[in-house]
């Protein structure tokens, strides 16, 4: 499953939630446009409040200490390289370099969603993201997620040919439970 060169790109979620949030934008000021010609001064300044908080709010995630949009990139045998990702002009906050190898420390499993389900059910399966983690000045770079199942047996692989240790944790602040209901 895993092979060198090995190319990735986790940053789908977040380039679909850019283009979202353009087209609205893009909406609300065509909207604001509309008011104004047709003579709707309080209107057109309400919608521009609205986008004007949109603004704020989408910069403020943007900025959002911690928070990785993904990565792009390849994995060859000696080393890591990703690349920036733009959506309409506007720059994904995504590592972007060329990375040796001995730069990462382990592979990473990180549970994003922790659900409690009964047994032999394959709905709302746990997510796990694949992560190397840097050291010596390298980034955290997202390479895959998967449900978790599939995330632990890639992540395995990847530290197994990269010669990384792996570890399993869960979001910041939350704890992996694993709850098996029924005989």
């Amino acid at each position: 499953m895993f092979t060198l060169p090995y190319d990735f790109d986790t940053t789908t979620p977040w380039r679909q939630i850019v283009k979202i949030t353009a087209v609205i934008c893009i909406s609300l000021a065509a909207a604001v446009i509309a008011a104004a010609v047709m003579g709707r001064w309080g209107a057109a300044a309400g919608i521009a409040i609205c986008v004007a908080i949109l603004g704020f709010i989408a910069r403020l995630a943007a900025r959002f200490p911690g928070l990785s949009f993904g990565a792009a990139g390849r994995i060859t045998t000696d080393a890591i390289e990703t690349r920036p990702i733009r959506v309409y002009g506007i720059p994904l906050r995504v590592p972007v370099g060329r990375y040796a190898l001995s730069q990462f420390a382990s592979v990473r499993v990180v549970q994003r969603i922790i659900v409690i389900r009964p047994p032999n059910s394959r709905s709302n399966e746990d997510i796990g993201s694949v992560e190397l983690v840097g050291r010596q000045g390298a980034p955290d770079i997202e390479i895959m997620t998967a449900p978790i199942g599939t995330a632990l047996s890639a992540a395995t692989e990847v530290g197994t040919r990269l010669g990384l240790a792996v570890e399993r944790t869960a979001i910041s602040g939350e704890k992996i439970v694993e709850v098996k209901l029924g005989s």
